[in-house]
């Protein structure tokens, strides 16, 4: 039962993640993009790995993950929005995001991940078994057979019990 539940919780939070990346997207980082838009398109860009550089000196812990060049729907049109990572199974699914401004290469802002955000990165994975390796996906595929067998032989012995009670009438 445990089981079925931590499934069916995390398969409703992967259900909403459109709405849920719309929403981090439409306050925390359209919050911290606007702190940081005031300012023309750079016309000549400093070094993207001097960028991505200077975001993991801040975040050690951290590895790229991506980078949203400027004037993109992730950025501003003068900072490159790096994106980091963790570097454990379970920090892997946690981002970082962290402004450098394209010009002068230095880093602007850096920011964690609201919690709506950090649930969904970690119900993903905990949702399809992929935190333990070939061994937890074998233990979630049994339990998903055992899961669908349960579910039909219980629907299987209501109609028979629903049809028992119909020719008694």
């Amino acid at each position: 039962v445990a089981w079925v539940l931590v499934v069916g919780l995390t398969g409703v939070i992967n259900t909403l993640a459109t709405p849920i990346i719309a929403l981090w997207k439409n306050e925390q980082l359209a919050e911290l993009t606007a702190e940081h838009a005031a300012g023309a398109a750079v016309a000549e860009r400093s070094s993207l790995d001097a960028a991505v550089a200077k975001a993991q000196a801040a975040a050690p812990d951290r590895v790229l993950q991506f980078v949203a060049f400027p004037g993109s729907t992730y950025s501003t049109s003068h900072h490159y929005a790096v994106f980091l990572h963790g570097a454990t199974p379970l920090t892997t699914h946690l981002i970082t995001p962290a402004l450098i401004d394209a010009g002068s290469g230095e880093l602007v802002a850096m920011r964690e991940m609201p919690w709506y955000t950090k649930a969904l990165s970690l119900s993903k994975p905990l949702h399809f078994g992929d935190y333990g390796g070939l061994l937890l996906k074998l233990l979630w595929a049994a339990l998903t057979l055992v899961t669908i067998v349960v579910l039909g032989s219980g629907l299987y012995l209501w109609l028979v019990r629903r049809r028992a009670g119909e020719s008694d009438q």
